[in-house]
This record gives C-alpha cells, sequence and structure tokens, in this order.
C-alpha cells in the first residue's frame, strides 16, 4: 500500500469519522465525497450534497482522494459492507448502541 499524502485541508482525529481523514473543521468523510464524486457527481451536485464545504475544500478532498485512491477507495469498500451488515441484521440499531 502506498503511504497516505498530506494535505494542509485533510486531517484525521481520533474519535472522528472512526479515524478516517475529513475535510478539516468538519466530520465529513474524504471517502464520502469521493464517493460521490466517482458515481459521477458534477461541481454543482457536490456543492450542493456538502453544502458546508467550499468549493475549495472539495476540491482538495477529490485531489486528496486521487493521491490516496488505493486506501480511499478500501474505505468506501468497508462504508459499503458496514452498511450491508446493519441492514442485513434484524434490529441491528439496537446492537450499535442507536435508536
Amino acid at each position: 500500500m502506498n503511504p497516505v499524502k498530506s494535505n494542509e485541508y485533510i486531517e484525521k482525529r481520533e474519535g472522528v469519522c472512526g479515524g478516517k481523514e475529513v475535510i478539516k473543521g468538519h466530520r465529513i468523510p474524504v471517502w464520502e465525497i469521493a464517493e460521490v464524486y466517482n458515481m459521477g457527481a458534477d461541481w454543482g451536485e457536490l456543492a450542493t450534497r456538502f453544502e458546508t464545504l467550499s468549493v475549495l475544500e472539495i476540491r482538495e478532498a477529490i485531489d486528496y482522494y486521487e493521491e490516496n485512491k488505493e486506501t480511499i477507495d478500501q474505505q468506501i469498500e468497508e462504508n459499503k459492507l458496514e452498511n450491508i451488515l446493519d441492514s442485513d441484521i434484524p434490529n441491528s440499531h439496537v446492537l450499535n448502541g442507536s435508536s
């Protein structure tokens, strides 16, 4: 696996989004922006979906994704698996502490 490259707009904080890369000052993970980008969203759609972020922050997230594609793609896949497992287990919201 390639080493993760740094970006002044991206940070990893313990206890925030599972320690995954997020936009500094936000709780929006890079993998989520990358997932929407990979689905073909244009800049207008990205700006609407992530309205609390500036266009520059979105651009930097996409650049970070492109530089760390293997790592972020793995996070996208992990999240898909989590969602599948959560939806396949009856009352999984009780198991994970949400209601």
